[in-house]
């Protein structure tokens, strides 16, 4: 139970427990939507993902690590999530809201669609300071999607479809994120992704 996700007992938490506001965006495997917790007026962005098409699209192993890295991840420049929970047909990842929108969509807005310098250096820092981080717990990107911003702080909040597990042998993504030589991600050094920032 804490403030910001005023919920006693999160292993019970589901669909009842929020109401749908409106649909933030949609991806391959699914929606999220900003949600309203019931008898608060606390908002949350949720993940739901659908079952039949992680299935057909073989993505299980991906959504798993996605799950498990937001559920260790604690650092103020990467999206909380609070709570998970899955019905016959769906996934949902219940995390924090970025209440500014998508970087992407601000981006577009800034006069000639560029940030100036110092706000580039900026964001930059923060971007740096997120993979630092999951390279610390064992995580590394090399595909950044998506960006949130809330209280003009970045917050990384999806993953693109090229990561590494360095805790295991395994490299997740596509032909078109993966290096030309094939990467065992037990030896994938935090260099490794410096190029996605680029």
């Amino acid at each position: 139970y804490s403030e910001v996700f005023p919920v006693r007992d999160t292993a019970v938490v589901g669909p009842k427990h929020f109401q749908k506001l409106k649909l933030l965006g949609r991806g391959g495997i699914g929606k999220v939507y900003l949600v309203l917790l019931r008898g608060t007026d606390r908002l949350y962005a949720m993940k739901q993902l659908t079952k039949e098409d992680i299935f057909s699209r073989n993505k299980i192993q991906r959504v798993m690590t996605e799950r498990e890295i937001l559920a260790t991840a604690s650092h103020p420049f990467i999206v909380t999530m609070y709570a998970s929970f899955q019905t016959t047909h769906r996934l949902c990842f219940v995390m924090e809201y970025c209440a500014g929108g998508e970087f992407f969509r601000v981006l577009q807005r800034q006069p000639q669609k560029r940030l100036r310098e110092d706000a580039a250096r900026f964001y930059a820092a923060e971007v740096v300071l997120a993979l630092e981080y999951l390279h610390h717990i064992g995580f590394i990107y090399r595909d950044l999607v998506r960006f949130g911003i809330t209280g003009g702080h970045l917050l990384f909040w999806e993953r693109g479809e090229g990561l590494a597990d360095s805790r295991a042998d395994a490299f997740f993504g596509t032909a078109d994120s993966a290096v030309a030589e094939h990467v065992r991600a037990s030896r994938v050094r935090r260099a490794f992704c410096v190029p996605c920032l680029f």
